[in-house]
């Protein structure tokens, strides 16, 4: 070889050096994370950090460690000052799953930040699902910057057909990826004679994550017989729910089962009908001021609450029903301890929605008190007598309540109360008629229900949703005053009724404050000329004014097991 081949060779293989993308020094992860911490703290560049963070974080470069947090928590204060919140969540939560005992350091962080770690472990405790699920990560070559990322899942180690579904977005057939915005995607997997899994991934700007899932064979179920740890699964997701609605003396019980790691409470909407707020009794602990509705139908008496949770468990809902199939009902004896009985399902009247007819009473069943499947999904809510609500009629709903939750489209118990005028309101009742003095109430608007419907001895006090109803005043058995009176939604009002020498034909009573002055409410009765003096006299107000900080309760109490 002549001195100027050799010269050649090296001027060659310096380029080649030097051209090379590969990991040399400045390249592996933690030179990145030391470069971009001088850039922060030296040269007060946060841009150029944030940029050699999102590269030297790639786990295949570099090991998880104390180092590695730094730059977590570096990147998390960055994209925090930048106002981007949303990104920020989603880094600190795919950081967590990789480091679960990942400790920021507080001088390096303001308080919102701090908080935000926090609410980020609370929801990637890990669940069943984590324990099937392997993911790996695909960096680019150069900043992934904030661009849309992508979801693939890899097909499973043994041939089997996979079910996908990225809750939200759609089905994903192994091999097959989605683009994504960043943020955490709940992903539900399920094959033929496999026990079913419910994972949660982050999906990084500009980076592509790959899941493998490796679900297990499912247990052989004995035809008539709940599997112990399917029991146990369960009673941790069943929840009763209790509301308090304006005017009432005593809550009311329902119940529920939680159908997604985000809190999502599916129950009747009869269970929560007309009340005024909700709450979350955990142990000792109690959650009221966060719980919203997600979703909910009043013809298809259907509600999903939302609870500020994060769930290592939940129930998936029953795809199938057969005729004549166990089930098992769980109901609250005293609204806090659940217990469950087996029963038959009978048919499902009109698929494909309708109702389950059941063959077996459920003697501690509640007002949507869960109906589960041999396998522990459910298969419908319990609403009195023989009837239930079939679960996979409903999954549409459950669906939209996801959409809403990560629109942020949630309401309050008062917004829906009043949407649906099921906000209750209350109307003491007396008369100076002398004898037995009853009344007879009955509704009289559409968003009513017959159940209101009501004949009792008087004084009492009608609670009812806001609307007209008609009253029928009884002396001795013999009607003496026909008239309709109105209830106000979240007011206490009182009316005195004297029974007229005729009966006239019903009359309008509207229920309006005295302007000025301590003077009590004026009952005017706006009934036909000629049917007699009409003047009601109401005693006292009962709080009147503006009630609309006066509000009830909802509380969801989840047994420990």
């Amino acid at each position: 070889m002549t001195h100027h081949t050799r010269h050649l060779g090296w001027l060659t293989l310096a380029v080649a050096l030097l051209c090379r993308p590969a990991t040399l020094a400045g390249q592996d992860g933690p030179t990145l994370i030391r470069q971009a911490i001088s850039a922060a703290d030296d040269d007060f560049d946060t841009d150029r950090a944030a940029v050699l963070l999102r590269r030297g974080l790639n786990p295949s470069i570099g090991p998880v460690d104390a180092l590695w947090a730094r730059g977590v928590t570096y990147l998390a204060q960055i994209l925090s000052d930048g106002g981007q919140e949303a990104l920020m969540t989603v880094w600190i939560r795919w950081a967590l799953r990789q480091m679960p005992d990942l400790q920021p350091d507080p001088s390096l962080i303001v308080s919102s930040v701090a908080d935000a770690f926090e609410t980020a472990r609370a929801a990637t405790v890990p669940g069943a699902g984590d324990a099937v699920t392997t993911a790996a990560w695909a960096w680019p070559a150069g900043d992934p910057g904030s661009a849309p990322g992508r979801l693939n899942v890899r097909p499973p180690p043994v041939a089997i057909p996979l079910n996908i579904l990225v809750v939200g977005q759609g089905l994903v057939t192994p091999g097959q990826s989605l683009s994504l915005s960043p943020g955490t995607y709940e992903i539900q997997v399920s094959a033929p004679g496999y026990a079913s899994a419910s994972v949660a991934r982050e999906v990084l700007p500009g980076i592509t994550t790959n899941l493998t899932f490796t679900l297990q064979p499912a247990v052989v179920a004995v035809e008539g017989v709940l599997a112990e740890g399917v029991r146990d699964g369960v009673l941790r997701a069943v929840a009763s729910v209790t509301s308090v609605r304006f005017g009432a003396e005593a809550p009311r019980c329902g119940a529920g089962a939680f159908v997604g790691r985000n809190g999502l409470l599916l129950t009747t909407y009869q269970a929560i009908r007309g009340a005024e707020s909700f709450g979350i009794r955990l142990g000792n602990r109690t959650i009221g001021d966060d719980v919203t509705v997600a979703a909910y139908d009043v013809q298809r008496d259907i509600a999903i609450l939302k609870a500020p949770l994060i769930r290592s468990d939940s129930l998936t809902l029953a795809t199938e029903i057969t005729d004549d199939q166990y089930a098992w009902g769980f109901g609250f004896d005293d609204c806090a301890s659940a217990s469950d009985q087996r029963l038959r399902v009978a048919t499902w009247t009109n698929r494909p929605r309708g109702m389950l007819q059941l063959r077996d009473s459920l003697p501690n069943a509640i007002m949507g008190s869960p109906i589960i499947d041999q396998h522990g999904a459910v298969a419908g809510l319990w609403t009195g007598g023989l009837t239930a609500i079939p679960a996979p009629a409903v999954a549409d709903l459950v669906d939209q309540a996801r959409q809403n939750v990560a629109a942020q489209r949630l309401q309050t118990a008062q917004q829906v109360a009043d949407a649906t005028r099921h906000r209750f309101g209350t109307v003491a009742i007396a008369s100076g008629a002398t004898g037995l003095v009853t009344a007879r109430i009955t509704t009289r608007e559409a968003w009513q229900w017959a159940s209101l419907d009501t004949t009792t001895v008087v004084p009492f006090v009608f609670a009812g949703p806001s609307g007209r109803y008609r009253l029928e005043l009884l002396v001795n058995g013999q009607v003496r005053r026909d008239m309709e009176f109105t209830v106000r939604p979240g007011v206490a009002d009182r009316l005195r009724v004297d029974p007229d020498q005729e009966v006239a034909a019903p009359g309008q009573i509207a229920i309006a404050p005295q302007k000025g002055g301590g003077f009590p409410w004026i009952i005017a009765v706006l009934g036909a000329a000629g049917a007699g003096a009409a003047g009601f006299l109401l005693f006292g107000s009962g709080g009147g004014g503006d009630t609309g900080d006066r509000l009830g309760s909802i509380t969801i109490s989840v047994p420990n097991r």
